[in-house]
């Protein structure tokens, strides 16, 4: 899973990592089997977000391209605290002057990581929010407000424009939320099939996945820095190699040897 804005490891305001290594073993590689009820099963949600757009006026309060973290707090879900968030952002760049004039300059993508799948009602709140936005593109084609490159494209017969009608929107998570409980199984999983109805993309944290959360959240284990050592020390020793290699080729050149 790779993203092409992101450019380094993240911080948060305070210098450390957005995820700690204690909050990764405990939340995200949980080791339990689903439905053994006996195991600790952290209660709270860790989310990490950003979007991005095309607006000329950015939002400063949440810059774009850049790891936003959310936690769940009593009555009030992570999902729903980002929904709020991404509303306030959207807002903003509507009320832009230009925000009608070429192209769509709301937000384009949004790209979200947490610890849990949603539950039934957050799925559902943010099939709402895709389709909000969706719309805006959508309403964006149509309000006449396009230049010469726009109309070429929507004459072309190729699937350009179909690839831009709708925001790209992708969720990661490391573990299903309550799929199999007899009270909230079947909600939730309706809810989770629902965002992908909504063409919003699903994927775990799983092989792979697992640097680019890493990388994400600013982890850095003890084994990865130890490893920047090893790296050196081959490189040292590789260079040590050639200039040996350097020197036997000289010798042999002049008769040396």
């Amino acid at each position: 899973m790779a993203s092409e804005s992101y450019t380094g490891t993240e911080k948060g305001a305070n210098g450390h990592p957005l995820v700690s290594l204690k909050e990764f073993r405990e939340q995200f590689a949980i080791p339990f089997k689903y439905g053994d009820r006996e195991k600790p099963w952290p209660r709270s949600t860790i989310l990490l977000y950003k979007y991005s757009s095309k607006a000329t006026l950015k939002y400063g309060d949440i810059p774009e391209n850049t790891w936003i973290r959310i936690d769940n707090a009593i009555g009030k879900h992570a999902e729903i605290i980002m929904i709020k968030d991404l509303k306030k952002i959207q807002h903003h760049l509507e009320e832009q002057a230009d925000y009608n004039v070429g192209s769509y300059k709301g937000i384009l993508s949004i790209e979200v990581i947490l610890n849990y799948s949603p539950d039934s009602d957050c799925s559902n709140k943010l099939c709402i929010c895709k389709k909000y936005l969706d719309e805006e593109i959508a309403k964006q084609r149509t309000n006449g407000n396009e230049g010469p490159a726009d109309k070429v494209r929507k004459m072309s017969l190729t699937t350009e424009v179909e690839k831009v009608e709708k925001i790209k929107f992708k969720i990661t998570f490391s573990n299903f939320y309550k799929h199999i409980e007899e009270l909230y199984g079947k909600e939730n999983m309706e809810g989770l099939t629902n965002l992908l109805k909504s063409d919003i993309t699903l994927d775990i944290l799983t092989d792979e996945n697992w640097k680019y959360f890493f990388n994400a959240a600013g982890l850095v284990t003890e084994r990865q820095r130890r490893e920047k050592d090893d790296k050196k020390i081959l490189q040292y020793l590789k260079g040590l190699a050639a200039l040996d290699q350097t020197n036997i080729d000289y010798l042999r050149e002049h008769n040396l040897v």
